[in-house]
């Protein structure tokens, strides 16, 4: 099982995220599952203007629940539009798989574009 998203509000109370993900795993195990997968991203990520979107992150809330670091993945180049979002190679041309429910990336570039020349 991968995570690939964990995110709580900066109003739920202390040691939520590690009390979550315990509950999380505790499930996870009952039905048989025996590992959880997850990356952390350290860089930070800013609009066109500066302005930070995504602090990053190096995985705090995993150490804190004891969870075994294995190290780096590969690294990769993101591409990210003006408006701080990422540009994923997947879903550049458009594949209702890869897509998932997102918009595809052509689509994406010109809604940020348009949004771009109105802020102008």
């Amino acid at each position: 099982m991968e995570c690939s998203r964990f995110v709580l509000l900066d109003e739920c109370p202390g040691n939520a995220e590690s009390w979550f993900l315990a509950r999380c795993f505790d499930a996870l195990l009952a039905e048989g599952m025996r590992g959880v997968v997850s990356f952390a991203d350290p860089v930070p990520r800013r609009t066109a203007s500066g302005l930070l979107v995504m602090p990053g992150h190096v995985g705090t809330i995993y150490a804190a629940t004891n969870a075994l670091y294995t190290g780096r993945a590969t690294a990769r180049t993101v591409k990210l539009l003006p408006d701080g979002t990422v540009f994923h190679s997947g879903v550049r041309a458009g594949s209702p798989r890869l897509l998932g429910g997102r918009e595809p990336a052509f689509q994406q570039v010109d809604r940020t574009v348009q949004a771009c020349h109105s802020m102008v």
